[in-house]
């Protein structure tokens, strides 16, 4: 199918899906979300859907590595830090790791830096995570406070460390 004959079909499925994925009903989406892909569309973000999907609707090992597998890939590279999140949600720092390992890499914005951080505290110990923090500007700190709001283990684990506050601070 032509693109001008698939943009009537994929408006309308797009019209569908918006209401399904507001209210997290992934079981409704996921055949929204193959319908589209049978109407021809093939973009990045409609294979990240899809594998999400998948994965919040069956939970496995399998389909994590099939998420893995996209976000490091080079299609997937823009839902890399999506796809680092759901790994520390689900307690995977070694996919987490690998994440951050590959198509983190050379990112070296502060969200970056916490995610790096955040991985050494949780993976080698505080004082591993502590030192990378403490690269992080006095100034920008207060603007992370929202990031240690998350509701992730690794992540809450670094706000109830006693040195936290003091960080956030600027009394390291």
């Amino acid at each position: 199918m032509d693109a001008a004959a698939a943009l009537p079909k994929l408006t309308a499925l797009l019209e569908q899906l918006r209401p399904v994925m507001e209210k997290s009903d992934y079981a409704a989406a996921l055949p929204i979300l193959q319908e589209m892909r049978k109407a021809g569309a093939s973009n990045p973000g409609l294979y990240y859907d899809m594998a999400i999907t998948a994965y919040l609707l069956n939970p496995s090992e399998k389909r994590l590595d099939q998420l893995m597998d996209f976000v490091t890939g080079e299609r997937g590279l823009a839902f890399a830090r999506y796809a680092f999140y759901l790994c520390l949600y689900a307690g995977d720092l070694d996919r987490a790791q690998r994440i951050a390992d590959g198509a983190l890499q050379g990112a070296r914005d502060q969200e970056a830096l916490l995610i790096r951080a955040t991985l050494a505290y949780n993976r080698e110990g505080p004082d591993a995570g502590w030192k990378l923090f403490a690269q992080v500007p006095p100034i920008f700190r207060q603007s992370a406070a929202a990031w240690f709001r998350r509701d992730i283990p690794a992540i809450q684990s670094v706000r109830h460390d006693p040195r936290f506050e003091a960080w956030m601070n600027e009394e390291m």
